[in-house]
């Protein structure tokens, strides 16, 4: 029988069943937090172990991220890295920034501290805030949600990749295996030939050195 009779690495299987855990995504883009960069990386791993590097500034993003890794990808040891691109922050609308004015006159009026701030210190807090995550978030913001299966997906066809190269070096030992296999069909009865001549050689100067006379066929019956 072929040795590629039990699985046929050339009609059973195909690129998309045999996928690599090795591989890495990238994506980048505007997100309601900014330009923001999300890189996965994967190598091989029974079951999905992920790790995360993220930016001081998105570490409250950890569990959401994991959330939507896991629903995506099933096995591989991967670890994201996440981190903000942009350098110039966005401000916040008027509005709350008259907010916050107020609050900040309050709490120096409560303080019996004068109430001089300057348009740099209300900026300050107002651009801090805008930035900060909300400690409670629950929902991962939907424009860090598309680009973090942005880089999934590209994940994914980089593991197509890997898994396509891993299919052809598998097809070719296997070629190479029949190769031989063949070799070994032809040759195995001839081995036995040999064998069987030798042995009847021995076995009759053996007898003749012996003086022992025995029908050339109950030799042969007997070896």
């Amino acid at each position: 029988r072929s040795l590629v009779g039990r699985v046929d690495l050339h009609a059973d299987l195909t690129v998309t069943d045999v996928q690599s855990m090795t591989g890495s995504g990238v994506a980048s883009g505007t997100t309601e937090l900014g330009e923001l960069r999300i890189e996965l990386r994967s190598v091989n791993g029974r079951s999905l172990a992920l790790k995360q590097r993220l930016g001081q500034d998105l570490m409250g993003l950890e569990p959401l991220f994991e959330a939507q890794v896991r629903r995506q990808l099933a096995r591989g040891t991967v670890t994201l890295h996440a981190e903000r691109l942009d350098s110039v922050v966005t401000l916040p609308d008027q509005e709350l920034l008259e907010q916050l004015l107020a609050r900040m006159r309050e709490l120096a009026r409560n303080l019996g501290l004068p109430e001089d701030f300057s348009l740099r210190d209300v900026l300050s807090q107002g651009v801090g805030t805008s930035r900060r995550l909300s400690p409670d978030i629950r929902v991962l913001p939907a424009e860090v949600g598309a680009l973090l299966a942005a880089a999934i997906a590209d994940l994914r066809v980089s593991r197509e990749a890997e898994g396509a190269a891993t299919l052809a070096a598998m097809r070719k030992h296997v070629d190479e295996f029949e190769a031989c296999w063949q070799q070994v069909k032809e040759r195995a009865p001839k081995v036995v030939e040999n064998h069987r001549e030798k042995l009847l050689k021995r076995l009759r100067e053996v007898l003749q050195a012996e003086g022992v006379a025995i029908e050339p066929a109950d030799v042969v019956r007997e070896v």
